[in-house]
């Protein structure tokens, strides 16, 4: 969860930096924070979510005591990148 935040902060600097430079108008600042979400939620979020429910699986399939926990985990974690964007989306409206 840390890492993920983390993660949003250094989205939100590298945003205003985009804001600062240049003659950049708001339109290509929205554009560099959809691309960037996009990449966040299609290709690093798809694959920790595809790759922690199989270590999920296997751990319930060697009937290890924690398995529901870090399933649990897996789920919460993909119900939350699937809520990034609408998150986002708040955080923006705040901002305006």
């Amino acid at each position: 969860m840390k890492k993920l935040f983390f993660s949003l902060l250094l989205l939100c600097v590298a945003s205003v930096a985009w804001a600062q430079y240049g003659e950049g108008s708001i339109q290509d600042i929205e554009n560099f924070n959809k691309r960037a979400i996009d990449f966040v939620i299609f290709s690093i979020g798809g694959a920790a979510f595809v790759g922690g429910g199989a270590f999920a699986a296997i751990r319930l399939m060697m009937h290890k005591e924690d398995a529901f926990q870090r399933a649990g985990w897996v789920i919460g974690g993909g119900a939350f990148l699937v809520l990034i964007r609408i998150i986002w989306n708040v955080m923006q409206s705040f901002a305006r």
